[in-house]
């Protein structure tokens, strides 16, 4: 079983590598050398929480109140992550978050989704992050209308569950449960190549 999961997520990489290849010529880059546009990109195709589909785009806002949206994505993939602070799987991965983080943030965008509606006390969530230095980018999902991004819009049935998007919208990978160093290490390899 092992085996054949390795040869999938080999030829997805190989996908991803050929999307990146064949994609590249599309960026918009601007004439002066200045940074990437900010403008949202359009994703072409049905939206749903599945490898191949438009990501569900969302808006968030970081502990500081900053809003965070995925579809402003500066040309760049997006790891999305879904964690709360009690959660020990999410505890275990977030050092590879951060490792990756700080060697990739010029090259792939990373949000760090807190389910707050999970968390037994939000004011415990930027204490947790400082404790252990963690810097990449959180936003907080709580409960609006009813609804929230995690749960509602991606579907989650439990954390931590993590999405590659591309730069082009579409969800390229989905990780359900713990992302360990080497497949963490690959992936942010195959990313940086965007």
């Amino acid at each position: 079983m092992k085996g054949k999961n390795l040869i999938i997520f080999c030829v997805l990489l190989a996908l991803v590598g050929i999307a990146v290849w064949t994609g590249i010529g599309d960026r918009q880059t601007p004439a002066s050398g200045g940074t990437k546009t900010d403008a949202a990109i359009q994703c072409k195709g049905e939206s749903r929480p599945e490898e191949g589909y438009c990501a569900p785009n969302f808006i968030l806002r970081t502990i500081d109140g900053k809003e965070i949206e995925l579809y402003r994505n500066q040309g760049k993939p997006t790891i999305i992550n879904f964690w709360a602070t009690w959660c020990p799987p999410c505890k275990k991965e977030m050092p590879y978050f951060q490792k990756a983080y700080d060697q990739y943030k010029d090259k792939v965008n990373f949000i760090m989704v807190n389910e707050t509606t999970q968390e037994k006390d939000e004011t415990k969530i930027k204490p947790f992050l400082d404790k252990h230095g963690y810097t990449f980018p959180v936003v907080l999902d709580p409960l609006e209308n009813k609804r929230t991004v995690g749960f509602d819009q991606y579907g989650l049935y439990g954390i931590p569950a993590t999405f590659v998007v591309g730069a082009d919208g579409k969800i390229l990978y989905h990780f359900i449960g713990e992302m360990d160093e080497e497949k963490m290490a690959m992936l942010m390899h195959e990313l940086s190549r965007w």
